[in-house]
């Protein structure tokens, strides 16, 4: 918190990572562009030398794009709610409380105050570092169905199985193309950021109408 340090890693990493739990930190899918399984009415083919095979017995295909597995993510929980929708203050106490899945992230919660100017700090160091970075809410969808992206989705899309987490994701594109990750120092975060244990979140808040 005092310099505002943290360590992005690639897509790339979170894919193959090995995770104790189970729809946690490592996603197989993470930065999937298409998504299908073998019941999905799809065709395999391969070709060897002159040689064409069609493969019927697969369990599931994925596609992925390089040089966006190579970018580096930052992940962070963001509940949130469409703007038309109406909620009781239980309803909204629900959402934004952690549940239990989610809990398996860490021990401990940096919690941002101010995110506009959490957001402002990260975009002055992205320009000096003279990258480009986007950022978004995920989108969870049913992977028990074909999945395909745009280009502008790839990496903002995850399986319902994580709708847990409630991520808004920032994806930061250093055009280096390598499974390196990236240590961002913002600047203190003193003013707009707290550090609590995780355990302590869900009593940490309370939502009330004003009067």
């Amino acid at each position: 918190i005092d310099k505002g340090k943290f360590r992005m890693n690639t897509l790339n990493s979170f894919k193959s990572y090995k995770d104790e739990y189970a729809n946690n930190v490592g996603d197989q899918l993470e930065g999937v562009i298409s998504h299908y399984l073998g019941n999905h009415d799809i065709k395999l083919t391969m070709k060897y030398g002159d040689q064409t095979f069609d493969i019927s017995d697969f369990e599931s295909i994925h596609w992925h794009n390089v040089s966006i597995s190579h970018q580096n993510i930052f992940c962070m929980f963001a509940p949130s709610v469409e703007i038309e929708r109406k909620l009781t203050l239980e309803e909204m106490t629900g959402l934004i409380s952690l549940q239990k899945d989610a809990e398996k992230l860490g021990e401990y919660m940096v919690i941002i105050l101010n995110s506009q100017e959490f957001f402002n700090r990260f975009s002055r160091a992205v320009d000096k570092m003279g990258c480009r970075a986007r950022g978004h809410l995920i989108e969870y969808r049913d992977f028990t169905q074909p999945v395909s992206l745009k280009d502008d989705e790839i990496g903002f899309v995850k399986r319902l199985e994580y709708a847990h987490q409630n991520e808004y994701r920032i994806m930061l594109d250093t055009g280096r193309n390598t499974d390196e990750f990236v240590d961002m120092e913002i600047g203190t975060l003193n003013d707009i950021a707290i550090l609590i244990d995780t355990k302590d979140f869900n009593d940490s808040f309370k939502i009330e109408i004003k009067k």
